[in-house]
């Protein structure tokens, strides 16, 4: 079975997985506006990858497709279907966490695809934690005009729970930055002895097959 194709079954199981959760939020009297937008944003974000890899004709890896319905699913049908921010506290730290690791894996495999294969371990990993930082800093963008946008605070600003209004913008950066080193950690020792995992990512990354990853 091609990516394509799994990508777009992908898509599907998580588009099936938010339907569900519409008779759970209703019994929890959590069917908020708010939910139905999640609930509808999650699975168009789930669908964009396929459709654009179909449009394009480009053979993008399942483990990235997996990685955005996860962390769409996560971070907005999950959160607002259980209302996982409000009972919770940590809850946006361990999205915040996991999207380092995901983010580290996403440009990897940019810098795969765009001739970065052969730099040293260390060049790799500055740019990687570049990117890494620039994904956390975009994204407490896009909570912030959310907030704006729907009248919440989703960055804790007037949370009394909060030091200051600084303090959940910053932690959310700050832990992606501390995920992503410590899975280049991990990485590090993994390049010192077997290499195994490092085979394991580039294989689920690289379709040996592909046209467009012949130069890869």
């Amino acid at each position: 079975m091609t990516r394509l194709k799994w990508n777009f079954i992908l898509a599907f199981v998580f588009l099936i997985l938010n339907a569900i959760l519409i008779p759970i939020a209703i019994a929890l009297d959590h069917d908020s506006v708010k939910f139905y937008i999640s609930i509808l944003a999650c699975p168009i974000i789930s669908f964009i990858l396929p459709i654009l890899q179909l449009l394009l004709k480009k053979n993008w890896p399942v483990l990235l497709e997996l990685i955005i319905c996860v962390q769409a699913y996560l971070g907005l049908s999950i959160s607002c279907a259980f209302n996982m921010y409000n009972y919770w506290y940590n809850w946006d730290m361990v999205l915040h966490g996991a999207m380092g690791v995901e983010a580290l894996i996403f440009g990897y495999y940019l810098l795969l695809l765009f001739g970065g294969k052969d730099l040293s371990f260390l060049k790799k990993a500055l740019i990687l934690i570049m990117f890494v930082l620039g994904v956390a800093a975009l994204w407490e963008m896009i909570e912030f005009i959310g907030g704006k946008i729907f009248n919440e605070d989703f960055q804790k600003v007037f949370d009394p729970r909060e030091k200051d209004g600084v303090n959940d913008t910053m932690l959310d950066i700050i832990i992606a930055f501390v995920t992503s080193l410590i899975t280049l950690f991990i990485f590090a020792i993994d390049n010192l002895c077997s290499r195994r995992l490092q085979k394991l990512i580039d294989k689920a990354l690289i379709d040996s097959k592909s046209k467009e990853n012949e130069d890869v």
